[in-house]
Order: C-alpha cells, then structure tokens, then sequence
C-alpha cells in the first residue's frame, strides 16, 4: 500500500509540474485583426496596431480602438491594470500590442488584458 501512495505521489507532482511548463511556455498567436472573429470569443490572442482613439472612464477603465489597416478593434482595459500603464503612452497614432482574451460586448468584439506585461508600447 505504501508503493501505491508513493507512486501516485511521484505520478501527481511530475503532472503538475508538467502543467506549469507547458503553460508557462503557452505564447498566444498573433493574429490581423480582421482575423479576429466571434468564434475566438474566450481564446487568448495578441494583436497590434495603431491607437485611433481612447477614452478614460470616471472609474479609471481605459477603453481604446485600435487599427492595423485591416480592421479596428476595441482594447478594454480595466482599472486594475490601467492604473499601472504610463498614461503618456497612450496617444492617437501610438502602436501597441496587445495580448488579451477576445470578448463580446454589445455585440462588438474587444480585447482584455489581463497583465502589464500584456500591453506593450512601440
């Protein structure tokens, strides 16, 4: 009984182990976003393009539409995060890249991150 719970010990940690690798190697695809559609809807995607226009909310959201030339697509980003980005970044014209879940709101796709590391300036 003693070599049954060993083993499924050993068998337990190298699989969690093996989860924690796999997904800390995980990088999202990059995708056009005229190649974003509502199938991808909670799927993790990077996207970038040129900021057409933003908006701060009273509660501290960031809400952006940005535009590679094939489409335009909204970021949303949450007070939480947006509290943590330069706001002498976010400028009309500016690149950035974003790596977010793909999400619909009012029947419009949008982009949240979930980190500062998922929000990059060019």
């Amino acid at each position: 009984m003693d070599r049954i719970y060993i083993l499924c010990c050993v068998f337990s940690i190298s699989g969690i182990m093996s989860i924690y690798f796999v997904s800390a190697s995980f990088v999202p695809p990059t995708f056009d976003i005229d190649e974003v559609d509502k199938e991808m809807v909670g799927t993790t995607v990077t996207v970038s393009g040129k900021i057409m226009s933003h908006n701060y909310h009273k509660d501290g959201h960031l809400f952006m539409t940005i535009s590679d030339g094939t489409g335009s697509m909204r970021v949303t980003i949450f007070s939480d995060l947006a509290s943590r980005i330069n706001p002498d970044n976010v400028a009309k014209s500016v690149t950035i890249r974003v790596t977010g879940n793909v999400d619909e709101y009012k029947g419009n796709l949008q982009i949240i991150p979930r980190s500062p590391n998922d929000v990059s300036f060019e």
